[in-house]
C-alpha cells in the first residue's frame, strides 16, 4: 500500500472508532451517523450495564428502583449548532426517558442540560435537565402530539442555532423558542430515569453540524 492510501485507510479507521462514519448514501445533505449500528464505540455511560445493542438498535433497561439518579448513556464529542435527528421507542409506553443536548455530564454522573422529553405526556416538550435555578418548560404544541405513536418509534428532529432551539415530532414543530441565557454547547445523550421499570430504544441517529 502506498502512503496515500495508508493516510486514507488510517482516516477512515479513526472515523469508524470514534463512531462517527461518513455520511450514507441516503443522507445526501451532509447527516452523519453518532451510532454505527453494531457496537457502542463513540459512546460513554457511567452505567454500562444497563446497555445493549440489538438489531442495530440501542437499548436501555432498567428494573423498578434499579437507580438512585438518573443515568445517561453519552456520545463522545460536543456540538454547538447542529440539527440532530433520532428515532426513539418507549416500550409499552412507560417509564421515563430523553434527548439530552447542549448538555454537561457532572462529576457525579449527572447532566444539566437541554431535554426533549420522551415519557406519556411529556413527549415533544423541552425542559432543562438538573437546572433548578434556571428551568425551562416549553410545552408542545397540541397537533405534533396527535401524530405520537404511543409504544412505537417516534422521530425527533431537533435544531439548535447560537440561542434559537426548535424540536418537531414526526415531522411536526412542536417547539419552538429563544433562550438567550441557554447554554451553547455540550454533549448529545440518552437518559434514563429513576423510578418505575423501563425500556428505551434508540437508532437512526445522525447529526449535520453547522459551520461558519
Amino acid at each position: 500500500m502506498n502512503r496515500a492510501g495508508a493516510v486514507a485507510l488510517a482516516l477512515v479507521v479513526g472515523i469508524t472508532a470514534a463512531g462517527i462514519g461518513p455520511a450514507r448514501a441516503d443522507d445526501p445533505d451532509g447527516f452523519k451517523p453518532l451510532f454505527n449500528g453494531k457496537d457502542l464505540r463513540g459512546w460513554e455511560a457511567s452505567r454500562p450495564e444497563l446497555w445493549t445493542i440489538k438489531d442495530g438498535v440501542i437499548i436501555g433497561k432498567l428494573g423498578r428502583d434499579q437507580i438512585a439518579k438518573n443515568t445517561f448513556l453519552v456520545a463522545t464529542g460536543e456540538y454547538t449548532d447542529f440539527i440532530l435527528k433520532v428515532s426513539v421507542r418507549l416500550v409499552g409506553d412507560e417509564g421515563n426517558s430523553g434527548i439530552q443536548f447542549r448538555t454537561r455530564i457532572l462529576p457525579d454522573g449527572t447532566a444539566r442540560g437541554y431535554q426533549a422529553d420522551v415519557a406519556k405526556g411529556y413527549w415533544g416538550l423541552l425542559l432543562e435537565e438538573g437546572s433548578p435555578k434556571r428551568l425551562i418548560i416549553k410545552r408542545p404544541a397540541p397537533e405534533s402530539v396527535r401524530k405520537l405513536k404511543p409504544g412505537g418509534w417516534n422521530d425527533y428532529e431537533i435544531k439548535a442555532r447560537g440561542h434559537h432551539i426548535t424540536l418537531a415530532l414526526n415531522g411536526v414543530e412542536s417547539v419552538d423558542v429563544g433562550d438567550p441565557t441557554g447554554d451553547l454547547g455540550g454533549v448529545i445523550a440518552l437518559q434514563l430515569h429513576t423510578g418505575p421499570a423501563m425500556e428505551v430504544q434508540l437508532k437512526d441517529v445522525k447529526i449535520k453540524e453547522w459551520k461558519e
